[in-house]
């Protein structure tokens, strides 16, 4: 039964159900269903695909989730980003508008359902860790610019193509002396009514005595009204003769079954393309993040280069780039920097048992002992580097007689972190030096058992960096203890 409970979490919260959570339910229910529906619809153009397919798609998740889901909390529906990759995937298989576009999203839907239930099985999820923050965050800005670009089009009654910002944009340019007056009214003043919304109404309602609970699910239902009144004036006014593009009749089919589509048959055959447009922005923008930039640039340059190439490469090449380069750059700058760790010559501080970086610390120093604080675990891009470190400090100071390599930052030690501590072993062995290994982490030293390393070793292994120097010179170590703080 735990199997069961472990994979249909339903089994578990489902017993504690009660009528009163069934009515929040309910409740919570209706309002998610209004806003998902310009936001389904929306989408669904986005991915180039019929809007009323956008409503179909967005039923089945929600009810899947409730038995298969793991939070409550989570909200569940379609995304921009995802139905841009869906476009761009597709679009090189069929043309926008066909059936064969249609079966290929569906196709693609659901292989990609498939794959993330073997990657849940295989428990893979770990593989999201290789998407760094600064990668996400670049291709979210860059999806989102892309998207809003796309949009254009459709906000001024224009025509134009393209996969990527850059084609979008050529195409755009020389276009807008075309525009369609009152498709560009209805765009631009559904977008300036969604922007306003977004941080006016909730105030204005609240002055108005609506509590702040309602007034703020009342502001999030903007995109609703923004579709009823934009509907309502392309009725009334026979805008859609004018040469405002409509949605037209939703196809009857599979979903006619559906309450929903019962009742949004009406409303979509009027609602024009360029509030959709408006709201797909509206929506997109709240993605773009260029403060992320400055914040990125100002804190890691290595990780705004990730960053940066992410966003270019996605608006210039397309989705897919953008993804690519970003993750593969992060890769190599983590291997890089990782390739040469810093390295720090530590002394012991007077008056403590602590050992810091003498270029940031009054400390003292025995000139016939080295010590070595390595913050980075031994592997392959920055074994070399270790070997040179300690050969180059090593020639800088004849009188060594003992070094000591302190890892308390060291979580692992590869097969070529083990055989450069083996050559930097035997190499000071015959120049007459001892090499020893200070605040070894247990799972470290439970390899380094299972090595010659430590048969080998000239020097000991010390439980701490204090033990190790006060078993090399004691009276120093004792001395040094003992002075007052400066």
């Amino acid at each position: 039964m735990k199997f069961l409970h472990r994979y249909f979490p339903i089994l578990t919260w489902g017993r504690e159900y009660t009528r009163q959570t069934l009515g929040n339910d309910l409740v919570v229910a209706v309002i998610v269903t209004l806003m998902l529906i310009p936001q389904s619809l929306a989408y669904a153009l986005v991915a180039g695909l019929p809007p009323e397919v956008g409503l179909y798609a967005s039923m089945a998740p929600l009810l899947m989730y409730a038995v298969f889901g793991t939070s409550r909390a989570l909200a569940v529906g379609p995304v921009a980003v995802a139905s841009l990759m869906t476009a761009t995937a597709i679009s090189q298989f069929a043309a926008q508008g066909t059936p064969e576009y249609l079966g290929a999203a569906i196709a693609m839907a659901f292989v990609s359902g498939l794959l993330l239930v073997v990657m849940g099985l295989l428990r893979l999820g770990f593989m999201a860790n290789f998407l760094s923050h600064p990668v996400v965050s670049g291709f979210i800005t860059a999806s989102g610019v892309q998207i809003a670009a796309g949009q254009l089009a459709s906000l001024l009654g224009v025509k134009a193509h393209g996969e990527t910002f850059l084609d979008i944009a050529k195409s755009l340019v020389p276009e807008l002396g075309s525009i369609h007056p009152q498709t560009a009214i209805l765009g631009i003043g559904s977008r300036a009514f969604l922007f306003w919304v977004r941080g006016g109404l909730k105030p204005l309602l609240k002055r108005c005595g609506i509590a702040d609970k309602t007034a703020g699910l009342m502001a999030k239902l903007g995109p609703v009204a923004a579709i009823v009144l934009t509907t309502v004036a392309v009725w009334s006014l026979g805008l859609g003769d004018k040469g405002v593009k409509i949605v037209g009749e939703v196809p009857r089919g599979l979903p006619k079954i559906a309450l929903a589509t019962l009742f949004l048959t009406p409303l979509l055959f009027f609602l024009p393309k360029a509030t959709l447009a408006a709201t797909i922005i509206a929506a997109v923008l709240s993605l773009v993040d260029f403060g992320a930039m400055r914040r990125v640039f100002s804190y890691s340059l290595t990780d705004f280069a990730a960053m940066a190439a992410t966003i270019l490469l996605t608006l210039i090449d397309g989705v897919e780039a953008g993804l690519i380069a970003g993750v593969g750059l992060s890769i190599f700058l983590h291997l890089y920097r990782t390739s040469k760790p810093h390295v720090a010559v530590v002394g012991q501080l007077p008056g403590t048992m602590n050992f810091r970086n003498v270029e940031r610390h009054q400390v003292v120093t025995d000139p016939a002992l080295l010590s070595l604080r390595v913050d980075a675990s031994f592997y392959f891009p920055n074994a070399r580097f270790l070997e040179d470190t300690v050969n180059n400090a090593i020639a800088g100071h004849p009188g060594i007689r003992h070094v000591i390599l302190e890892c308390p930052a060291v979580n692992t030690i590869n097969i070529s972190g083990l055989e450069s501590l083996e050559a930097i072993n035997a190499r000071l062995k015959d120049a007459g030096i001892s090499l020893h290994l200070s605040e070894v982490k247990g799972p470290v030293m439970d390899r380094l058992k299972r090595s010659d390393l430590l048969e080998h070793l000239t020097g000991k292994v010390h439980l701490t960096h204090y033990d190790a120097v006060a078993s090399i010179a004691p009276g120093l170590a004792r001395k040094t203890l003992e002075s007052p703080r400066t």
